[in-house]
């Protein structure tokens, strides 16, 4: 019994021989001093006024928009397709001229506008854009256009397979459409 005594107390001391040490303790043990050296703070700083008054008007923003959406979808639909058109789609452009044209707004600007955005869309090559236009000039509403751009609008829109673009070639060809030069 003394004996085990005697090793236990060598043990204590130190006086034993240390087994070599692995690398998977050596790195545990020098990470784990480094992540004690970090200093981490105690409180999270609080948001500053400028970031609070921003997401505030957000919020009331997108709260306004919501209730301008829902309660008035005519005028919302011709927004986005105002921005759309003032982007460059073509499509927009001609749907938008349609409802300035033949909707509830029958002012001169928006009848100007609405050319407008037909001479647009018909430059980019839209035969529905290159009918209406052609048929506006017809009409007389578009003074701007000469014989030979509408009669190269018309054919565009006939090539496209518009049904009533035949209708209004084929006056033209046989000359019903000199009384408006």
């Amino acid at each position: 019994m003394r004996r085990r005594r005697q090793t236990s107390s060598v043990r204590k001391q130190g006086l034993e021989r240390k087994r070599p040490e692995t690398v998977a303790q050596r790195s545990k043990r020098l990470v784990g001093k480094l992540i004690y050296r970090i200093p981490l703070p105690l409180q999270a700083a609080r948001d500053s006024y400028l970031l609070i008054f921003g997401q505030l008007f957000l919020l009331l923003l997108l709260l306004g928009l919501g209730y301008y959406t829902y309660h008035y979808p005519e005028l919302t639909h011709d927004h986005v397709s105002g921005l759309y058109a003032h982007l460059g789609s073509v499509t927009a452009k001609e749907r938008l001229a349609e409802r300035l044209l033949q909707g509830q707004l029958q002012h001169q600007f928006h009848r100007d506008k609405a050319l407008d955005y037909l001479h647009e869309s018909a430059a980019q090559g839209d035969p529905h854009s290159a009918y209406n236009l052609a048929l506006a000039r017809f009409k007389g509403l578009d003074q701007r256009l000469d014989r030979h751009r509408m009669d190269h609008y018309i054919k565009l829109a006939k090539e496209a397979g518009i049904h009533d673009a035949f209708h209004l070639y084929n006056a033209c060809n046989n000359g019903r459409c000199n009384h408006i030069l």
